[in-house]
């Protein structure tokens, strides 16, 4: 047990012998992280709970999920997990990984193997927007300012391997930047994006038919794109239908693409 250690700001415990419980309560510790062997005994038996209210980064590996209690996690802004699972969550990944990070709802990064959820800061990450990476899952929301239109298109068309795609829509994309149009004209191709699902709708904007038309013209074989509306009378108002109208007039580079309102 560690309880207290208000000097301690970072630890990392890594491969521990026989370590079955842990709990943590440290006031002041704003950087933990935990790697197991896979070899140093049952991970059934070890049980561990995070009171860390100060705590900035979390990394976990092979802990199982299911044993580990989250009391107070709520200033983490970067969380990675890896190898790490949980016997009881659903066999779906994708609900898992929602599950997961139920977790972290403050948190700005999350990483949980190739899932990715980003909160995407007012001007861009342009630093991630122009790194390949290999996520097969994302989920994007903007920050409370808006997000730059021209930085999600950068990190999109730089995503390679994305099979689904999560779309926060209650703060708005913006892009005032004379490269956006260049952006979105540029041809792209998305081969592996399958799911495209657009939560928290609550009015039409103009940056996020944008963004809508490039990822409808990108993904060759996309199946669905989901519109999930927090109020569906909205869609029934002329400002809705109109944004009906012209978002299913878009071309859509695969011939399977469903657009769904739910």
């Amino acid at each position: 047990m560690i309880s207290g250690c208000p000097c301690l700001q970072e630890l990392a415990i890594v491969f521990p012998y026989k370590l079955h419980q842990l709990h943590f309560t440290a006031p002041s510790i704003e950087k933990l992280e935990l790697e197991f062997s896979t070899e140093s005994g049952s991970a059934q038996d070890r049980y561990y709970s995070l009171d860390c209210p100060n705590l900035k980064i979390l990394q976990i590996e092979d802990v199982l999920l299911g044993n580990l209690q989250i009391i107070d996690v709520s200033s983490v802004r970067k969380a990675i997990t890896r190898g790490s699972f949980r016997v009881d969550l659903p066999s779906n990944e994708q609900d898992q990984f929602e599950i997961l990070l139920g977790k972290f709802q403050n948190a700005e990064v999350f990483y949980w193997g190739d899932n990715t959820y980003l909160q995407l800061e007012h001007c861009g990450n342009e630093k991630l927007a122009f790194q390949k990476n290999t996520w097969t899952r994302l989920a994007l929301r903007s920050g409370a300012r808006g997000s730059c239109l021209l930085g999600v298109c950068r990190l999109l068309r730089n995503s390679l391997y994305l099979q689904q795609l999560i779309i926060y829509a209650d703060v708005d994309f913006i892009c005032d930047c004379n490269m956006l149009l260049y952006e979105l004209s540029s041809p792209c191709v998305m081969r592996y994006l399958k799911i495209v699902t657009i939560l928290n709708f609550e009015k039409s904007c103009q940056p996020l038919l944008q963004l809508i038309e490039f990822l409808l013209k990108s993904a060759v074989n996309l199946d669905e794109l989901v519109i999930v509306c927090n109020r569906k009378d909205r869609l029934l108002s002329i400002e809705g239908h109109a944004f009906m109208m012209k978002l299913l007039s878009f071309r859509r580079a695969s011939q399977n693409a469903r657009v769904v309102f739910d």
